[in-house]
């Protein structure tokens, strides 16, 4: 079983022994003030990486309490993120129009092993990372661009080049598949659209267009698995509930439609099934079929809650 707990709360990270029989903290780490900060933990418990809003500054910090290293960046630090084992983290600095590249071990060692691409044209100040850190998505949620530019992190004579894909509407999030081939994109109602809301799925790996869908509602959530989608919409006024399910590799899209509002979705991969609660006094959960785009719905389960 898990050996430790590392929480991340307001004031700092706490370090929490799960071995004995009864959980004992056996570390505390000050972050100070929580106001702008981002934390992202690796995964081995070993290092926290930490920035803060306005500063230049990714800091490594170890969990055993040795001194931090500070990677030095040319602007603000506005997002950051780890790859799913912790040993790339990739960094934005908007103000810059830059992506910061480094592996979390070498740069602790040596704060300047960090590799700087600047993508001229183009604004972005988050990222969405693919699990093998080898692909990532910048993009920004403060204009309304539409744009996602596409990051190539492979080793290699490609390492670090870009391309921009337009998906026709401004972006609300980003999320990668668990296999890294692909990102699907909400986004909220366009300056020249009539609808409230679309997604895109956008090819990570390689140059395709993206596969644009306009909603009848709102987008409201979105579920991945490496081989499925499930977005849901939502639009309490009009009574428009919807799942939208996407095959990655065919591409194929089906639509269903939901009898209450969505509060969350999952995908369970392996069986090729999602399912989205939803709002109601009994109690409801639809239970949907990627192969098939059939769906069943139990409700009454919360009946004597």
């Amino acid at each position: 079983g898990e050996e430790e707990l590392i929480v991340v709360s307001e004031a700092g990270i706490s370090l929490v022994d799960l071995w004995g029989s009864s959980p004992v903290s056996t570390g505390w780490i000050d972050l100070g003030s929580a106001s702008g900060r981002g934390v992202a933990v690796t995964p081995s418990g070993e290092y926290a990486l930490v920035r803060r809003a306005g500063e230049p500054v990714v800091s490594i910090l170890p969990l055993d309490g040795s001194p931090p290293a500070e990677v030095q960046l040319g602007g603000a630090v506005t997002d950051l993120e780890l790859d799913a084992e912790g040993r790339r983290a990739v960094a934005v600095v908007r103000e810059k129009r830059q992506i910061a590249v480094f592996d979390v071990e070498a740069a602790f060692a040596d704060p300047a092993k960090v590799d700087v691409a600047t993508v001229p044209g183009e604004i972005f100040g988050s990222v969405a990372l693919s699990p093998d850190g080898d692909v990532a998505a910048l993009y920004t949620t403060a204009l309304d661009s539409g744009r996602v530019v596409i990051a190539d992190l492979r080793a290699g004579d490609t390492y670090l080049e870009t391309r921009t894909v337009d998906v026709k509407g401004p972006v609300l999030s980003v999320r990668t598949t668990t296999g890294g081939d692909h990102a699907v994109v909400l986004m909220g109602k366009g300056a020249q659209s009539t609808n409230p809301g679309s997604f895109a799925v956008v090819s990570l790996r390689e140059p395709r267009f993206p596969r644009v869908e306009a909603t009848a509602a709102p987008v409201h959530q979105v579920a991945v698995s490496a081989d499925y989608a499930l977005v849901t919409t939502r639009d309490g006024a009009a009574g428009i509930f919807e799942s939208h399910l996407i095959e990655m590799a065919s591409g194929r899209l089906d639509k269903v439609r939901l009898s209450s509002p969505p509060t969350a979705v999952g995908i369970l991969g392996e069986q090729g099934l999602g399912y989205v609660a939803q709002s109601n006094p009994e109690g409801r959960v639809t239970v949907l079929n990627f192969a098939s785009a059939t769906a069943r719905t139990l409700t009454g389960f919360e009946l004597a809650s």
